[in-house]
């Protein structure tokens, strides 16, 4: 994959597809579910072309999308195969998704929030895209998704039981996450005043560096007046969750007082340790630890039990479908 450079949007390629995707599904009206819609087919033709689109060039591309395609609605299009292909892949990927996460949001209203508003449906959609283990999402695809679910999902209408085994294991996690939330806010907030005050152009923030806030949080729950017992019932989730929202929806909560006093004992804990390390151990040793873009990974290749990825092979694309919707996830149709 080449690197995420000045890229030209190859607009008549995304224009035939999304031509194509309304004479064949029709085009969702709503502008934040059309923006997601453009994402997917943007990141589906990225990855055909084997090119990293970074997250600005994604809102540039979608912006020249739909800019275009306003201008030419009345017009006919010619498409060929290759773009009706595409549209067929995104309406594909796009379904699976909104399927998995629509029974995953039935079996956790049913079990855990019968009395779950419409306004509340964003903070559970969000929460529940990263269980899904679905491969690169970008932020449009999340708000197009959500965006259609307040729409269309009737939380006063009665709801048939789900039955299914996986949707009510993914509302349990789901209910899980949730009740985290408090302690979650905590460490988005001390991460967030770590790297505005101490690694501002960091361009994607590592759970290495999430793991220590959250430890040094837990060692000064007090300040935050949180009870750990309560808020903590699974570090790995909270890691996930907090690192979904801080880069791909890239929430920047406003630190308190409390969390901008616990980034500053953080970043000088690294400083300490990582000057300690430096005196300690010789830096020509393989086993003496990898250091991080955030700074703070102190595990090596031979002892992390992180995946080290190659910079060769790293790739940021949604992960394309097959021509069924049940093969683009492990997940089974549900089965209400």
């Amino acid at each position: 994959m080449t690197s995420p450079l000045a890229i030209n949007c190859p607009i008549d390629d995304i224009l035939g597809s999304l031509w194509a995707y309304g004479q064949r599904y029709g085009l969702p009206e709503r502008p934040a579910q059309r923006q997601g819609l453009v994402a997917t087919l943007c990141q589906l033709r990225a990855r055909a072309m084997s090119v990293t689109v970074s997250t600005h060039q994604l809102e540039l591309w979608i912006q020249q999308v739909l800019a275009q395609f306003e201008s030419m609605a009345v017009m006919q299009t010619v498409v060929d195969a290759a773009q009706d292909r595409l549209a067929q892949r995104a309406y594909q990927w796009q379904t699976a998704l909104e399927q998995q996460v629509r029974h995953t949001l039935n079996a956790y209203v049913q079990r855990y929030a019968p009395d779950l508003t419409v306004e509340m449906i964003q903070d559970v959609v969000v929460a529940a895209i990263p269980l899904l283990d679905y491969g690169t999402i970008t932020k449009a695809e999340v708000h197009g998704l959500v965006d259609q679910l307040a729409e269309t999902f009737d939380v006063q209408m009665p709801l048939r039981s789900t039955h299914n085994p996986v949707y009510i294991e993914l509302a349990a996690t789901l209910a899980t996450v949730l009740r985290q939330n408090p302690l979650e806010e905590a460490v988005k907030q001390t991460v967030t005043a770590y790297v505005s005050a101490v690694i501002p152009r960091i361009t994607r923030i590592g759970a290495d560096l999430i793991a220590n806030a959250l430890s040094a949080i837990l060692n000064n729950q007090v300040n935050f007046g949180i009870d750990v017992n309560v808020h903590l019932v699974d570090r790995q989730l909270l890691i996930q969750q907090v690192s979904f929202k801080l880069n791909t929806m890239e929430q920047s909560p406003i630190p308190s007082k409390s969390a901008e006093q616990m980034a500053a004992e953080l970043h000088q804990a690294v400083a300490d340790f990582l000057r300690d390390r430096d005196h300690s151990q010789d830096l020509s040793d393989p086993l003496a630890g990898l250091i991080s873009e955030d700074g703070l990974s102190i595990s090596s290749p031979w002892t992390s039990t992180r995946t080290q990825v190659s910079p060769e092979t790293a790739s940021s694309e949604p992960v394309a479908p097959d021509t069924s919707v049940t093969d683009v996830t492990e997940l089974p149709p549900a089965q209400p």
